[in-house]
């Protein structure tokens, strides 16, 4: 996402300042923009105030309700027991080992005869206890709605030599989690200020400045304690009474969902991005512009966690234990990230007689600065005000830090006859700190050409029904660069031996003195470079009745050389892992058709203009070249088509016993890979996968594509 030619967050913009949104897909148009255009380019321009403009104020606001949809349908605590009774289990998962058949007995009573137990639950004379009620705890997770709301207030206006534009966004939305620590909201400034200094100079600057925060409950306790992992046969709310926590009180009937996610982490993002440019015009058709751009972001995440017991007392099921674990944790990370930018290019236009020439040629440098630290510390003293100084635990730290930097020379040559013939080459030439010195540069050419054929003389179709026609072809060829940077260089990890303890990491030096250590590095590829794609396009244009109708084709053929991936197989006897390199290669081929109808009409004496379009558009990808000679299946392997889904063919279900024991021609139907009962026993209404290898059994064979066991190629995940 390119803003004024540099990369921003679009989290930076607010949608109200948005003035133009331009995608670039094929090579040709991209490959002005270098390494960033390797996955295509997003261009966006933010308004602006014009010249002699009078002072313009604009607000504008939007108010909204989210409701979680389409929420997995849970089974029902019946339905779950049944389940593990029926694949033949004598004890349940989510019943602490007690009896499935007393749970489904008890189950079946209690759909017949509620009333019976009217506390939900039934005690038996041992003591143990079996809840009964149906709980949802995905929905008492969910909230019934999250509010959103989002204002947008502007200030424009402009004089015969100058332009100003002031603007503030603020976002705000409510999560739809229950939890009352689950939010987003943003704030966004904007200033642009253009002053024409001569009839040759102008200067531009713009300013933005965005801060958001960010607060949801603990991801770890999300992920371990998710609804859609807990049966629905536990119970919901503590019903036997107050429960205590870090000294706040929760009542009878709250929601374990609430007590579980009291944990909380916060992030919170600032971005300052300061935008200059001058504007020369020396002489006609020659325009110089000098751009620099500076981003600084801060960002900083702070996470409080607590690790919660429960007991399964004699009457207190499922409750929190009498003392409280007190392990609670307190993380915080913070980073900083810098980046600068310059860009000077200037652009010649001349026209002589029907030929017309543009000329651009351009500089490009790009400086980019992160370093992060982190800190975590347990036994956190006070939860209500959670830091690393206030815990009285182990203190871990650490630190990341890279800096790169990219550079390019740039060209465009344009060249247009009469708007019939069309032509134009790009080029850069771009070097990146993150490669070695033996190949940090390469050169990325493209070039297009088109025919308006019906500009022709001898197009002799009538222009009433078609208007318009075009045929393009394209070659372009794009550099990526998108690998951490020190890839190629060996990485030494240092340690430190404590001064306790009996095993090696126990060893010191003069009784008193810890000893720095560190270990062989990993292994660096044999080649580190540059991903380049490169792009063959043919397409036409064409335009019915004025245009009213338009028709645009392509097909393309993209051939993407010297991947960054993993590299070959080593030997076990080697005693390192493979590094990662250029080593793989990927077809795609792919075709976009669009069709759109444009007319207007008069409406009211004023003009009312209307359109339609539908685009149809596919593509695949096929793996050319990689390091799997045995072509597993569990990795990518040469012939491989991208989203390729490998799996068994059911072709129904038993029905009966007897035509399990008939399966496999006589031999009885086999299939230790799915358990489908707690021995592999298959029943009757299990699902019946076919032999396709003749094996007599469902199995994997080699794992391989030419010994992939009783699997096939079923789908592809891909959208077409």
């Amino acid at each position: 996402v390119l803003v004024y030619n540099v990369p921003m967050d679009i989290n930076m913009i607010s949608p109200a300042d948005i003035e133009t949104v331009t995608v670039l897909k094929d090579a040709a148009s991209a490959a002005i923009y270098g390494a960033r255009a390797a996955f295509g380019v997003i261009l966006i321009t933010t308004k602006q105030a014009n010249k002699e403009q009078k002072v313009s104020i604009n607000y504008n606001n939007n108010f909204a309700f989210s409701k979680p949809q389409s929420l997995i349908e849970k089974a029902s605590p019946l339905e779950t027991v049944r389940f593990y009774n029926d694949m033949g289990y004598k004890n349940g998962r989510y019943n602490n080992g007690q009896d499935i058949s007393a749970w489904l007995g008890y189950l079946e009573d209690y759909q017949v005869n509620p009333g019976k137990y009217p506390l939900g639950y039934y005690m038996d004379e041992g003591g143990n206890r079996y809840d009964l009620r149906e709980t949802n705890h995905l929905e008492r997770m969910m909230d019934n709605y999250g509010f959103q709301q989002s204002h947008n207030a502007s200030v424009s206006g402009g004089t015969a030599k100058s332009a100003y534009r002031l603007s503030f966004g603020y976002l705000d939305e409510d999560g739809i989690l229950v939890s009352d620590k689950d939010g987003y909201n943003r704030y966004n400034l904007s200033s642009f200020v253009s002053s024409e200094i001569a009839s040759w100079f102008t200067v531009q600057a713009d300013v933005k400045y965005s801060k958001a925060k960010k607060t949801n409950p603990n991801m770890n306790t999300l992920r371990n304690w998710s609804p859609y992992r807990l049966a629905q046969l536990l119970p919901t709310y503590y019903p036997e009474g107050d429960v205590e926590i870090d000294g706040e009180t929760y009542p009878i009937g709250t929601p374990r969902w609430n007590i579980m996610n009291s944990p909380v982490q916060s992030e919170n993002t600032e971005d300052i991005r300061l935008f200059g440019k001058a504007i020369f015009k020396p002489m006609e058709g020659l325009l110089i512009n000098a751009e620099y751009t500076f981003n600084r972001t801060n960002y900083d995440k702070d996470e409080y966690q607590k690790t919660v017991k429960y007991v399964n007392a004699e009457n207190n099921y499922f409750s929190l234990a009498d003392s409280y674990s007190g392990n609670s944790s307190y993380q915080l990370d913070e980073q900083h990230t810098n980046y600068n930018a310059i860009n000077i290019y200037g652009n010649y236009d001349k026209t002589i007689n029907d030929h017309s020439f543009s000329v651009m040629a351009g500089f490009n440098q790009e400086y980019s600065y992160m370093r992060k630290v982190w800190g975590k510390k347990l036994h956190v003293v006070n939860p209500e005000h959670p830091s690393l100084s206030g815990a009285d635990g182990t203190m871990t730290t650490g630190d990341e830090y890279d800096e790169y930097s990219l550079r390019g020379l740039y060209y465009r040559l344009s060249y247009n006859y009469k708007g019939k013939y069309l032509f134009e080459t790009n080029g850069r030439y771009d070097g990146s700190s993150k490669f070695p010195n033996n190949s940090q540069w390469g050169f990325f050419p493209s070039a297009s050409a088109a025919w308006r054929f019906s500009e022709e003389k001898f197009w002799k179709v009538n222009p009433a029904i078609i208007s318009h026609g075009k045929l393009r072809v394209s070659y372009g060829a794009l550099g990526n660069s998108n690998v951490r940077p020190y890839s190629y260089l060996e990485k030494f990890a240092l340690k430190t031996y404590s001064t306790t303890g009996s095993s090696s990491e126990g060893r010191y030096l003069d009784g008193k003195a810890q000893l720095r250590y560190t270990l062989n590095p990993d292994q660096i590829p044999d080649n580190i470079g540059w991903e380049t794609s490169r792009t063959i396009d043919g397409g036409i244009d064409l335009g019915f009745w004025n245009k009213k109708i338009t028709l645009s084709a392509d097909y393309y053929v993209r051939k993407t050389a010297n991947m960054y991936t993993v590299g070959p197989t080593l030997p076990d006897t080697f005693g390192a892992s493979s590094p990662k390199g250029n080593y793989a290669d990927m077809s795609t081929y792919g075709y976009e058709i669009s069709l759109g109808y444009n007319d207007s009409f008069r409406l009211a004496g004023k003009p009312f203009s209307f359109g339609i379009k539908a685009t149809l558009a596919d593509y695949h990808s096929v793996i050319d070249k990689y390091n799997n000679p045995k072509r597993d299946l569990d990795d990518y392997y040469v012939g491989q088509r991208i989203g390729e889904i490998w799996g068994f063919v059911c072709n129904g279900l038993f029905q009966s016993q007897d035509e399990i024991d008939a399966a496999f021609d006589g031999k009885g139907y086999k299939n230790n890979l799915m358990q489908t009962s707690v021995n592999y026993i298959t029943y009757p209404g299990d699902m019946r996968f076919e032999d396709l290898n003749n094996t007599g059994t469902i199995d994997n064979g080699a794992n391989t594509v030419d010994s992939p066991g009783d699997r096939k190629i079923i789908g592809n995940s891909e959208p077409r």
